[in-house]
């Protein structure tokens, strides 16, 4: 908060955050990836079966990415410098 003016500044950490707290539910376990982007991303199993992948692309160009697990596959692209949030049944 800017004691200036009382206005409420939200800073970049605090949409991240929102990634996790918006889809994550209590008592998700976190699961390992592999890949390319395993570095720039983390996965949780929540206790409803779904799946959530956040992933960061840091790069200054748009990124096609695919998703699997099992038979099942899902593309996306992720935007130059964005975070993602995928829920996967």
């Amino acid at each position: 908060m800017n004691a200036d003016d009382c206005r409420i500044t939200y800073r970049p950490e605090f949409h991240v955050m929102r990634h996790f707290g918006q889809f994550v539910e209590p008592g998700a376990h976190r699961m390992g990836l592999g890949g390319v982007w395993a570095g720039n991303a983390v996965a949780f199993r929540n206790p409803s079966g779904s799946t959530v992948v956040v992933m960061h692309n840091p790069l200054a160009e748009a990124r096609p990415v695919t998703l699997s697990s099992g038979a099942a596959a899902w593309r996306a692209e992720l935007q130059s410098m964005s975070f993602n949030t995928f829920v996967l049944p």
